[in-house]
C-alpha cells in the first residue's frame, strides 16, 4: 500500500523460503495469491534485466505459492523464452531449441512455437548442406507438428523443404530391382541345396 514494491517482493520472498525450510504447503489462500503475485513480479523484473539465476530462484519459490496458476505458467514460459533466445543469438541452436520446447510445454503461447519453429527450421537447413539429410527430416517432421492453424506460414521452414534433396526415382527403381533379383538369386541357392539332398 506504500507503493515500495520492493519491500514487497522481498517480504513475500522471505514468506515463501519459510514456508519451504519448514515444509508448509500453503492453501490457495488470499495470502498466498498475495506472496504469489510479488514473486511473479520478482521474476518479471529479473527476466527484464536478464538476471537469469534471480528469475529461476524466483519461479522455483512460486511452484509452492503459485498453484500453476496461468500467469504462473506464462511467466515460466517468458523465462525460458529468453534462455532461448540467449542461446540462440549465441549460435547455440541446440540449446535453443531445448528451450523453446519447454516454453511451449509450460505456457503454449503463439510466439513460442513460432520461435520453436523457426529455429528447428535453421538447424535443419544446417544439417542438410552438411549432406546430414536424415537428421534434417527429423527436426522438420518435429517443426510441422508445431504447426497449428493459428501459427502463420513460416518462410524458413518453406526454404528448409525446398532445399531437402528429392530421392532419384529411377536410383530407387534400379535398387528395388536389385533386391528382388539378388533375393530371387538367394532363394534358387536355397531350393537347389534343398532338393539336392532329397536327390542324393
Amino acid at each position: 500500500e506504500l507503493g515500495d514494491s520492493g519491500g514487497a517482493i522481498s517480504h513475500a520472498t522471505s514468506t515463501a523460503l519459510l514456508w519451504q525450510r519448514h515444509n508448509i504447503n500453503p492453501d490457495p489462500s488470499q495470502v498466498a495469491r498475495v506472496v504469489c503475485s510479488y514473486i511473479d513480479m520478482g521474476a518479471q523484473r529479473a527476466i527484464n534485466e536478464k538476471q537469469l539465476i534471480a528469475a529461476q530462484a524466483y519461479l522455483t519459490l512460486g511452484q509452492r505459492v503459485c498453484f500453476g496458476h496461468p500467469y504462473y505458467r506464462s511467466r515460466a514460459a517468458e523465462y525460458m523464452r529468453t534462455r532461448g533466445d540467449i542461446s540462440f543469438f549465441d549460435l547455440d541452436l541446440e540449446g535453443a531449441i531445448h528451450w523453446y520446447r519447454a516454453a511451449v510445454i509450460m505456457s503454449d503461447e503463439l510466439i513460442d512455437r513460432v520461435r520453436l519453429i523457426d529455429t528447428l527450421a535453421r538447424i535443419a537447413i544446417i544439417e542438410i548442406i552438411q549432406g546430414n539429410t536424415t537428421l534434417a527430416k527429423e527436426y522438420l517432421k518435429e517443426a510441422r507438428r508445431q504447426e497449428t492453424p493459428q501459427v502463420p506460414p513460416r518462410e524458413m521452414l518453406v526454404i528448409a523443404d525446398d532445399l531437402m534433396p528429392i530421392p532419384d526415382e529411377r536410383a530407387r527403381i534400379g535398387m528395388i530391382f536389385l533386391i528382388v533379383l539378388l533375393g530371387i538369386g538367394a532363394l534358387s541357392q536355397i531350393l537347389k541345396v534343398i532338393f539336392g539332398r532329397k536327390k542324393r
